[in-house]
């Protein structure tokens, strides 16, 4: 038998009390009236780049060292953000290297780790994706992605 498909949403600064779902219907549909809803649950840690990398290696920050989301120039990466989870290794074994060996398809798109931007960013594909979208520039209108290695500049078209 096949295993079974699994498919695994990240969203950012999603806050109850200040209503955020309000101002993203679609998401309140598709998640919470159309989905599931955890109504009590842990964050290990309440930061987007710390988060992401836990839920990327399911560690927490003070096994992957990525304590902050890092400056938004990325020249201060000691604490964290992308830079910093490359140059610790911490890429090499994660969700989708895991999946990846045990003959999952894997897949990102949107938003992959703070910091994931410059010139050389679009290039970087990390192991274990077999599809790769990912922002490398977080604009409303005529955002810029990393598809599968090539940088990819979408028009201003509201979908």
């Amino acid at each position: 038998t096949a295993p079974p498909n699994i498919i695994l949403f990240m969203t950012d600064d999603q806050d109850v009390t200040a209503h955020s779902l309000d101002y993203m219907p679609r998401l309140k549909k598709l998640f919470r009236q159309e989905g599931m809803e955890f109504l009590n649950f842990y964050v290990p840690t309440g930061l987007c780049c710390p988060s992401r990398a836990t839920i990327l290696r399911g560690q927490f920050c003070h096994n992957t060292k990525i304590f902050d989301n890092g400056d938004l120039t990325n020249a201060t990466y000691q604490s964290g953000a992308w830079n910093k989870f490359v140059d610790e290794g911490l890429e090499e074994e994660t969700i989708a290297t895991m999946l990846q060996n045990v003959g999952y398809e894997t897949a990102l798109v949107g938003k992959y780790l703070n910091g994931y931007m410059g010139p050389n960013a679009a290039a970087h594909v990390p192991p274990g994706f077999d599809h790769w979208m990912a922002m490398l520039r977080l604009y409303f209108y005529g955002p810029v992605f990393s598809e599968n290695g090539e940088k990819v500049e979408l028009n201003n078209t509201v979908y």
